[in-house]
């Protein structure tokens, strides 16, 4: 488990790819729960109390990279305002096959999920009822 930061409000770490960041309906072991548990584990001796975190964003569950927690509710209320008034800036990077055309570039792509299946695939064809990902 790769720790980026922690303080008494947040917990800041790595999510590998195909990891759940929260619970769901597979049961599969997710972050939230094992970060949890480390940390239940590994202040056991030091008098504090058990800790519970908060999830306040997401990934999706075949993406990896960097997620944040909260350690309180109020630090969960604050993160989530940050985020919900587009204080909180995330950034996106992909890895591609060969060099890219252009150095920078905004790329819009469908997804569609399947009913009763936690991944979604490209959605080739688009068409007006789509939705743009943003």
């Amino acid at each position: 488990m790769i720790i980026h930061f922690e303080d008494e409000h947040f917990i800041i770490v790595q999510k590998q790819p195909k990891e759940p960041c929260q619970s769901d309906e597979t049961g599969d072991m997710d972050l939230c729960t094992d970060l949890e548990n480390f940390i239940n584990t590994r202040d056991n001796n030091k008098g504090k109390s058990k800790i519970n975190l908060y999830v306040v964003h997401r990934l999706d569950r075949p993406v990896g990279g960097i997620i944040a927690y909260a350690k309180s509710k109020l630090a969960a209320d604050r993160l989530t305002k940050l985020i919900k008034d587009r204080s909180f800036k995330k950034t996106y990077l992909c890895v591609t096959c060969g060099e890219p055309v252009e150095k920078s570039a905004i790329l819009v792509h469908h997804l569609k999920k399947k009913a009763g299946q936690i991944s979604a695939s490209p959605f080739i064809k688009i068409t007006k009822a789509l939705k743009r990902p943003d």
